[in-house]
């Protein structure tokens, strides 16, 4: 009976989604006006929905529409625009985060006599490969035994990895790892759950993780039918696993938050450290490096003007937090924060986009608050900025989404894939949908278009399609 509660679900779901495309061929005429096309678009929306539109010209500055510009709105993922703009602009577009090894102590005869050090910059682009190669480069060296401590230093940011407005059920998932100084692997490890032999047993938790680096309190059972399975987490790294995994399913595999990263790098450290058969006779501790530490080695990140493609074309929240928090640490000279990564972006945003810091709310760098709000005439007068600034021109528009071509824009608005008529940047959240970007138009020349929706009842997907027939209609409108 359960398993076929779940298939139905499924496959309404799946009716609902073709229904929706079918019933939602578009609605105008190319020959009509843009506010014509427009508001036969939106006339056509939940009237309980609240959606903003802004289209602008980026030759003339004519807006050519304008509805609900000045309300208040979620903007979700759309807000990585301020974020990688002031990254770029506070850090420049060739800046590198550079992931130290350092140590106190000299090499003698194979053993390194002192305290060795690991330096952290919140490198989002780190992997346990980069960390392997630094310890490497210690064999090659030729040392094999360390009498001394580890000192992790990840005091580039502060330690508060959440900004206010997150959702605590969201904290288990990948996409919202938190943010430490220490990103390893995105701050994500991937878990199987193998099904036991008999029904009604707990199922075998496999986790991609370093011993020690977690505790899993396993309530699933293995079944014969379908059922949510649920992960509880909290901050000492405890996983509570609830649900069934279906037997015949066979091995289900998700993706997690590691919740506490200074546990994970105290235990990862040492086992990166044995299987290069260097010997640790101290322990791992958390600090700052001393003045006197030497260089031994180090990993630079690539460019911020190429780590921004993956962070735009992938939406990825924890490459723009990163960045939001780093341009903190430079502003004040201070452990980057959720505070001081705001004051770094306000300059930029009052004074060269012209936004009125008082009117709008923002918490974090990626969008991901419930507490984030912005207007869609700001988002617009960003896209203007964006536009208006060679740097920002040359750097982050090429790195945006295109239309049916990448990212997450890749399975989006096929027919104007060819020419790469459309950048822009997506966001989606609980009742959230938005779309902000450019279209190279036929009749128009280079517009920018923001289209926010909030308050979406249930099912997102025919808000989306919403947003893709407002910017095909604006890509051939006037066209007869």
């Amino acid at each position: 009976m359960r398993c076929s509660f779940y298939l139905k679900k499924i496959l309404v779901s799946i009716l609902i989604f073709f229904i929706t495309l079918t019933a939602s061929a578009s609605p105008y005429s190319r020959c009509d006006s843009i506010p014509q096309g427009l508001d036969k678009l939106l006339s056509r929306a939940n009237p309980s929905v609240h959606i903003g539109v802004v289209v602008q010209s980026m030759d003339t500055g004519r807006i050519y529409y304008s509805k609900n510009a000045n309300h208040f709105f979620a903007p979700a993922s759309v807000q990585k625009l301020f974020t990688v703009s002031a990254a770029l602009i506070n850090l420049t577009p060739d800046f590198r985060f550079a992931t130290r090894l350092l140590t106190t102590g000299k090499i003698n005869a194979g053993v390194l006599n002192g305290d060795l050090i690991f330096q952290f910059s919140g490198d989002p682009s780190l992997n346990q490969n980069h960390l392997v190669d630094l310890v490497k480069k210690l064999r090659e060296l030729g040392v094999h035994k360390i009498q001394g401590n580890i000192i992790v230093d990840d005091t580039a940011f502060n330690h508060i990895p959440y900004p206010a407005g997150w959702l605590w059920n969201d904290l288990s998932s990948d996409f919202a790892a938190p943010l430490d100084t220490v990103v390893i692997n995105r701050n994500k490890f991937g878990v199987s759950f193998i099904p036991a032999k008999r029904m009604g047993e707990k199922p075998e938790i496999v986790a991609q993780l370093p011993p020690g680096a977690a505790t899993f309190i396993n309530e699933a059972k293995t079944t014969n039918y379908m059922c949510p399975v649920s992960i509880l987490s909290n901050g000492n790294n405890q996983y509570l696993i609830r649900g069934c995994i279906p037997k015949k399913s066979g091995i289900q595999r998700r993706s997690l938050a590691i919740r506490n990263m200074q546990m994970f790098t105290k235990s990862l450290i040492p086992e990166l450290l044995r299987k290069q058969a260097v010997q640790l006779d101290g322990h791992v501790l958390l600090g700052k490096s001393p003045a006197n530490a030497e260089l031994i080695t180090e990993h630079q990140s690539a460019p911020l003007k190429e780590v921004i493609v993956h962070l735009l074309k992938k939406s990825d929240n924890l490459y723009a937090d990163a960045l939001f928090k780093k341009i903190g640490e430079y502003h004040d000279h201070a452990p980057g924060s959720w505070q001081n990564g705001l004051q770094a972006e306000a300059p930029m945003l009052s004074r060269d986009v012209g936004i009125d810091l008082k009117r709008i709310r923002l918490f974090d760098g990626a969008g991901l608050s419930q507490y984030n709000l912005t207007t869609p005439y700001d988002v617009s007068k960003m896209l203007n900025y964006i536009n208006r600034n060679s740097a920002l021109r040359d750097t982050l528009v090429p790195a945006l989404p295109i239309a049916g071509v990448d990212g997450t824009l890749r399975s989006r608005m096929p027919t104007l894939a060819r020419g790469k008529l459309v950048r822009a940047k997506t966001g989606s959240m609980t009742g959230v949908s938005a779309l902000a970007g450019f279209v190279k138009t036929k009749h128009h020349g280079l517009l920018s278009f923001v289209i926010m929706i909030n308050n979406i009842p249930k099912y997102r997907i025919p808000y989306i399609v919403l947003e893709n027939h407002i910017v095909e209609f604006l890509a051939t409108a006037g066209y007869c």
